[in-house]
């Protein structure tokens, strides 16, 4: 019954909405990622296809909102950019591409429903899926509509692409993989359960996605063969990301799991107050995510013992975004976004947006971006 749980739940908080320097150290497994998609890039949900949620870029270290863009509803899409543009989805049943400079719109795409999904940018195309059942392959630079794919259930997952294959998941309980040139099916695998909210990761040719039915799955990239599994207490309900050989995953039974990517064993789990919906990041050796407790977590990657913590009004859907000279940035549902010192959790500075914030933010060109229920925020230190 999990699954109805979070769908009422959201539809409750749409309701609710209406009214009213220290350099970061070389990372690892560079060849898992798009060559040369790093720097002022910010490819896909959580930055890479590892969703290690960090960037080679700076971002600003005061609340000085450069442009806002406003959308006909509620942005809980994350942005993906590349290239001096923006592409984002909205609960109005569209795609938006916007310039990072000044806001203005570049193009829209209309979709059959709400898009909840962030886009993935490959190649000039922007791959998107939506509450239609389809997953969309779009033009990057001019919208237009290349190919779709129709699955039997919502696509909240956003979608990874890596080595010309797009990876999704969908409530009609899959893992897809497509041919990101055409939209074929190549293959797909079935879990017990909707994947409702994870999305993939990628890591050493394998493929790691959660599902409601309490699973952590590990397959082959090339042809979807199972390798491992892991049953946590309840429903997998963040997307996994994978660093040096660990996979990292909140959980409904209120725990963030860490994993041998290898073989699926536990390494340690951390208990918190609440569901883990939010998909941590990593940076300095330490872990970051955020629980409906409230609380932004900063744990010992390696052991799992915390940090420390930061303490919001409302619960932390929002996944952390990290930049290269070692601030946090993340939103919370008390409509405020933070940006913290991810060495202590001192705050920096924040800033209310007057409105729920489900969307996780995006860094690129020195540049924050982040949806909020009224429309996208870009910060800069630039006027």
């Amino acid at each position: 019954m999990f699954k109805y749980f979070i769908s009422a739940l959201i539809a409750v908080l749409f309701l609710l909405s209406l009214l009213v320097i220290v350099h970061a150290p070389r990372w690892e497994d560079e060849n898992n990622m798009e060559k040369n998609s790093l720097g002022d890039n910010w490819l896909m949900f959580h930055h890479d296809v590892q969703n290690r949620g960090y960037a080679e870029s700076y971002a600003p270290d005061k609340s000085n909102v450069l442009w806002r863009y406003e959308t006909g509803s509620n942005e809980r899409s994350s942005p993906a950019v590349k290239n001096g543009r923006l592409y984002v989805g909205c609960f109005d049943h569209r795609v938006y591409c916007l310039n990072i400079n000044d806001g203005e719109i570049i193009w829209s795409y209309e979709t059959g429903y709400d898009v909840f999904s962030s886009p993935a940018i490959y190649k000039n195309r922007v791959y998107v899926g939506s509450d239609d059942k389809k997953l969309y392959c779009l033009d990057a630079e001019k919208g237009d509509l290349i190919w779709s794919y129709e699955t039997e259930g919502r696509m909240w997952s956003s979608p990874t692409v890596y080595n010309d294959r797009v990876f999704f998941g969908s409530e009609d309980y899959k893992l897809y993989c497509l041919n990101a040139s055409n939209g074929d099916l190549i293959w797909s695998y079935k879990t017990g359960l909707e994947i409702q909210l994870p999305s993939p990761a990628i890591y050493d040719e394998k493929v790691y996605i959660g599902s409601l039915d309490n699973n952590v799955y590990c397959l082959n990239v090339e042809n979807g063969d199972l390798i491992w599994s892991f049953t946590a207490e309840n429903g997998i309900v963040s997307s996994c990301m994978v660093f040096n050989g660990r996979v990292y995953f909140g959980s409904a039974d209120y725990n963030l799991y860490c994993l041998d990517a290898e073989n699926g064993e536990l390494i340690w789990k951390h208990k918190t107050g609440h569901m883990v919906f939010s998909t941590p990041a990593v940076f300095n050796d330490c872990v970051y995510f955020g629980s409906n407790d409230g609380n932004l977590y900063c744990l010992n990657a390696s052991t799992g013992v915390q940090k420390w913590n930061y303490s919001t009004e409302g619960w932390v859907w929002s996944s952390p975004a990290i930049s290269v000279d070692g601030k946090i940035y993340f939103g919370s549902l008390d409509g405020t976004l933070h940006c913290l010192n991810a060495y202590n959790g001192f705050e920096i500075w924040n800033y209310s947006t007057g409105s729920f914030i489900w969307s996780s933010p995006a860094l690129a060109d020195g540049k924050l971006f982040i949806g909020t229920t009224h429309g996208v925020f870009c910060f800069s230190n630039n006027d």
